[in-house]
């Protein structure tokens, strides 16, 4: 009983350690400068639309687990900063569908880049031994992502 124990609380730990060292990479995220416009919530919303295409307001308030009114005033503020656009929906006649404007593309892009750049000059303070310890949870934990297929 108290190897069992131990292990769980071990398991809290790691657990621990897991989720503080992801913040500390979302901190470390979060002061990269952004293009104009683009906070790291509106990031994340334009990253959503990007993998979708074109997405209902309702679905992408789903994905980013926010309620509608929330997602339709920040598509609204995308919308005005020419980062997305609105079109009807060919299947739903009441239907409005999201996507992104060229400007929008430019833009995530830009995030994404100048967020890989930050990453990539932690990384290079990181010994051959950590980056393949690192390498190997990374694709570890993706397995472990919902929706994911083993095997």
């Amino acid at each position: 009983m108290a190897t069992v124990r131990r292990k769980v609380e071990s398991n809290q730990a790691l657990a621990q350690h897991v989720v503080d060292g992801a913040s500390s990479i979302v901190r470390q995220l979060r002061v990269v400068p952004l293009p104009q416009g683009i906070t790291p919530e509106r990031f994340t919303t334009l990253a959503a639309i990007e993998e979708k295409g074109s997405v209902a307001v309702s679905e992408l308030a789903r994905r980013m687990e926010v309620r509608s009114p929330t997602m339709s005033f920040m598509v609204s503020a995308l919308v005005r900063e020419g980062f997305v656009r609105r079109k009807n929906s060919k299947t739903d006649g009441r239907g409005v569908l999201i996507s992104l404007t060229v400007r929008g593309r430019r833009a995530l892009k830009r995030a994404r880049q100048d967020s890989l750049q930050r990453i990539q000059q932690a990384l290079g303070k990181l010994s051959g031994e950590q980056i393949s310890a690192l390498t190997e949870l990374v694709l570890s934990l993706k397995s472990l992502s919902p929706g994911r297929r083993s095997g």
